[in-house]
């Protein structure tokens, strides 16, 4: 995975616009905690204190599986997904769905390795079942 992460970080990186409401979503505690330090952002995880403030206090935000269910954020311009459960697709739809409670939803992106993909991109059909366009770019 070590040439994952160093890939997922430079896809990261392309993708995040500072300057759009974005929640970057990664299950990994101590992926979390390297992509606060390297974007200088806050990782938010359970052990976060005043997670909704946090939120709502910076304009892009790590965030762990805390951020799967009950958080509305009505100006979220956009997800990335860097680290995920598995094949989970209860989770795709609940992470989909931060950003459906947005007025001013942009675009979801999903960071993963070809190997994810074969693995876990049963995620990515659980979208395309409920009407989403997926686009699938190497």
């Amino acid at each position: 995975m070590r040439n994952g992460k160093e890939a997922k970080l430079r896809k990261l990186r392309e993708l995040l616009n500072p300057k759009k409401r974005t929640m970057i979503f990664c299950d990994t505690i101590e992926l979390g905690k390297e992509i606060g330090r390297t974007f200088d952002i806050p990782f938010i995880h359970a052990e976060t204190k005043d997670r909704l403030s946090v939120i709502g206090e910076n304009k892009v935000v790590a965030i762990a599986r805390v951020g799967d269910v009950g958080v509305s954020v009505k100006d979220l311009e956009q997800i990335i997904e860097v680290d995920f459960l598995y094949g989970s697709r209860q989770q795709q739809l609940q992470r989909t769905g931060r950003l459906m409670h947005s007025e001013e939803a942009e675009r979801h992106d999903i960071i993963m390795t070809e190997q994810e993909v074969r693995d876990y991109g049963k995620r990515i059909w659980a979208l395309q079942e409920k009407g989403f366009t997926i686009k699938i770019h190497e």
